[in-house]
């Protein structure tokens, strides 16, 4: 029996596809996947904090999850149309983004504002590179509302009562 060559790579594609998405975190105790809309409604900066969301709006390169640290402190890591947040005090903070490359975005933060922080991928020898670019919250929250929190989200402040 022959096996056409180009049946057997779509098999493999599929498989890979498949596999290789990356897990989005779940509300605790339910199979509810945490979304951006779900964030946007439920998270809310305290009058003393500030609300860092870094997100993945692209599906390109879905399966690469890059890391995202504040203050050498890991937040998490984003797969293709995930997000990441974490609550900071006001004052002025390192983001890094981490792929092949190392991308630093100073931000300084104000308490009780929500800010929106894109990880863009470019092609890497090895594995993507990656930017961080500050979104206005018009883009930032539209942006938001297509991705899903990753399983990857150092903490789930905010929706664990």
């Amino acid at each position: 029996m022959r096996i056409n060559f180009s049946f057997l790579v779509i098999i493999v594609g599929l498989l890979l596809f498949n596999f290789s998405c990356s897990p989005s975190a779940m509300l605790p105790g339910t199979n509810t996947t945490i979304t951006g809309a779900m964030a946007d409604s439920k998270l809310k900066p305290p009058s003393d904090q500030s609300l860092v969301y870094i997100l993945r709006s692209s599906n390109k390169g879905f399966a690469a999850e890059l890391g995202v640290e504040m203050d050498g402190k890991v937040i998490g890591r984003n797969g293709g149309k995930q997000f990441v947040y974490t609550f900071a005090e006001p004052g002025k903070h390192i983001f890094l983004g981490l792929g092949e490359n190392l991308f630093e975005l100073p931000i300084v933060l104000q308490a009780g504002q929500t800010y929106y922080i894109e990880q863009k991928l470019k092609a890497g020898l090895w594995r993507p590179r990656n930017k961080l670019i500050r979104l206005d919250n018009e883009v930032g929250k539209r942006k938001l509302l297509k991705c899903r929190l990753s399983a990857e989200n150092a903490t789930l402040e905010g929706f664990i009562k």
